[in-house]
């Protein structure tokens, strides 16, 4: 089977979220996560509503977020325990630290830091999936409870195992996605980069003067009624209609490159970080260049080994058909 054309535009969207997550698992004080969590999350909910596809039923859907998103966690889940639990075995366990990865979600601590939002966007693209065939008013009604939830249930969703609760109202971002992609066709190619540029910089000045606050998604709060949902959907749509109206050229491949191992930046870079910062006073930008460089280099080679498709979520035809490199 063929490798899917990849749309590099949306690669170089991914990466910037990707980067912006290890860069806000760094520095986690203001300014840096007032800026970074106003949208590092919600975009890779944005574009998974933007990029579904109609053509695949509940189950294929389920199949398929199970080998993109299921065996990674398990893959890397087991990897980072092997050397997780002999250490906390010797350092002062409890049960919060050695089951708390395990129930996931909010108690999903360093190193399993981004593990959290893995099934959380897991059930959303399943539970998508379910309204795309219902009837208008009951995606309607659904997207109203995703609203009250963000609201009044944060926190308790966010304490559900996995954060699967937190699907719930991350459906907003979700359909914010799939609508964005049928307005798109119906603006002028020539304007969709000022759009893009007028969306951020308006999203922009919202978050510097605090009109409209972060959300941490993780944590169970979702920020301001409906306006942070807002921010956060323009500064992805933003990103998304800047960076489709470029010719990236070579950077596209490396890019495109960087986004196909993304995941297992994802998911290592958390135990990196760890490692680095049971080092009293390690530097943080030390810290973020071994993070993004180590993760990056666990990726490339791990998908050139027997065990590239479950720790990539990548099908091993388009593995073999892109070689992951850069340049």
């Amino acid at each position: 089977m063929a490798a899917t054309t990849r749309d590099a535009g949306i690669d170089v969207v991914r990466s910037i979220g990707i980067v912006a997550i290890v860069v806000g698992h760094v520095w986690i004080d203001e300014p840096v996560h007032v800026w970074l969590y106003s949208w590092h999350v919600p975009v890779f909910f944005f574009l998974s509503g933007y990029l579904v596809s109609r053509r695949r039923s509940v189950l294929d859907e389920a199949r398929t977020r199970w080998r993109s998103l299921g065996r990674p966690y398990v893959f890397w889940f087991a990897v980072i325990a092997v050397i997780y639990v002999p250490y906390t075995l010797t350092t002062g366990p409890s049960v919060e630290n050695l089951l708390g990865p395990v129930y996931g979600g909010v108690f999903a601590h360093k190193p399993f830091t981004a593990f959290w939002f893995v099934f959380t966007l897991f059930a959303v693209a399943v539970l998508w999936r379910v309204l795309q065939s219902a009837p208008r008013w009951v995606l309607a009604a659904s997207l109203v409870v995703a609203l009250a939830a963000s609201i009044l249930a944060g926190e308790f969703l966010a304490s559900t195992p996995l954060a699967i609760g937190s699907a719930v109202p991350a459906l907003l971002f979700v359909a914010a996605g799939g609508a964005a992609r049928r307005i798109e066709p119906r603006l002028s190619p020539r304007w969709r980069a000022a759009i893009g540029a007028a969306l951020l910089l308006v999203a922009a000045a919202m978050v510097a003067t605090g009109a409209v606050p972060p959300l941490d998604i993780k944590q169970g709060d979702w920020g301001m009624p409906v306006l942070t949902a807002l921010n956060a959907t323009a500064i992805s749509w933003g990103l998304v209609l800047l960076a489709r109206a470029v010719d990236w050229g070579r950077a596209g491949a490396v890019l495109t490159g960087f986004a196909r191992i993304g995941f297992v930046v994802i998911l290592t870079h958390g135990a990196i970080l760890w490692a680095l910062f049971l080092i009293e006073g390690f530097d943080k930008w030390a810290a973020l260049v071994i993070a993004l460089v180590g993760s990056t280099v666990i990726g490339l080679v791990v998908a050139r080994t027997p065990a590239a498709e479950w720790a990539t979520g990548m099908p091993g035809a388009a593995v073999r058909s892109h070689p992951i490199r850069f340049g």
